[in-house]
């Protein structure tokens, strides 16, 4: 994908704007954006992600959940995972949150343009879980999902917004006490002594 430059660099930004071109799909590169972006930045961090097709939106969320000086995320979710992360019996951990691939993976993708897969007005419920998913991993003092129709009969309209107070140490994981989830499979599987 070409970028064009003009829109980053000839543009009187209130803020200094940073690229770096990365494959964000790679752990690896999560790391890298910790190590070499948020940790050195000299104040506080927002995190800014439109249209994240796929687990970027997940890798928006971990990096706002464990980036130091991460103050503001707004994300505006786009395409499901692929089916790929089914197959893999993927199951992901935002924040003190958890959920299986399966949820909110679909088929279908778009090539030249055109949408091969199901019809995408039955993806809508898919989309709202997938969301959903997103937002209850979001690790932060305040936040909101709105859902805002920008076109008529188009189910892609969530926007998630999160802000926590600014710390220069990257926040604490989340502990077993804190997933609701993970406590209440632990009570389920446990024995009497």
């Amino acid at each position: 994908t070409k970028l064009n430059w003009d829109h980053i660099y000839d543009l009187p930004w209130p803020a200094t704007l940073t690229t770096r071109r990365s494959d964000l799909k790679l752990p690896s590169t999560h790391a890298q954006i910790l190590s070499k972006i948020l940790e050195p930045a000299r104040g506080p961090v927002f995190i800014l992600g439109v249209h994240l097709c796929g687990i970027l939106s997940i890798r928006a969320v971990e990096t706002f959940n464990r980036g130091p000086k991460c103050v503001g995320l707004v994300l505006k979710p786009c395409c499901l995972p692929a089916m790929e992360y089914v197959k893999r019996k993927t199951r992901w951990t935002l924040g003190a949150h958890s959920f299986a691939a399966d949820e909110v993976c679909m088929w279908g993708k778009y090539n030249r343009n055109k949408w091969q897969g199901p019809l995408k007005a039955s993806l809508a419920p898919r989309f709202c879980c997938w969301a959903d998913n997103l937002f209850r991993g979001i690790a932060a003092t305040q936040k909101t999902y709105a859902r805002v129709p920008l076109v008529e009969g188009h189910y892609q309209d969530a926007y998630l917004l999160a802000e926590r107070e600014f710390s220069p140490a990257p926040p604490p994981p989340p502990g077993p006490e804190d997933n609701t989830d993970l406590l209440i499979g632990e009570v389920l599987a446990a024995t009497a002594p």
